[in-house]
């Protein structure tokens, strides 16, 4: 069986979406899109904590963290984030392919 890592879902009423990293150190954090300037476009807290851009007008935020976080400006926060990224970029791809098959 195989052991998921990452979950990305929706908030119950469906406004928000989340990622959610269920391996130590386990988190959850926002997927908020932003404009052409990288501002949010949506009410979000992208100046405190963490804050990664994911790509052009996408970042993850508001990270909550369950477990002792890396320290910052380490390898290991360094390697967790582009995990994260990666996660989600292949969450993208996956969904692009279900809802737009060519």
């Amino acid at each position: 069986m195989k052991k998921e890592r990452w979950i990305i879902g929706d908030s119950v009423d469906g406004e928000r979406e989340f990622l959610v990293h269920l391996e130590q150190p386990r988190f959850v954090g926002r997927l908020v899109e932003t404009d052409e300037e990288g501002f949010p476009t949506e009410e979000a807290d992208t100046l405190t904590g963490i804050t990664l851009s994911i790509r052009e007008n996408l970042v993850l935020c508001e990270i909550r963290w369950f477990d002792a976080p890396p320290a910052e400006g380490g390898d290991a926060l360094v390697d967790l984030l582009q995990s994260a990224s990666e996660a989600i970029s292949e969450h993208e791809i996956i969904l692009e392919a279900l809802y737009d098959p060519r």
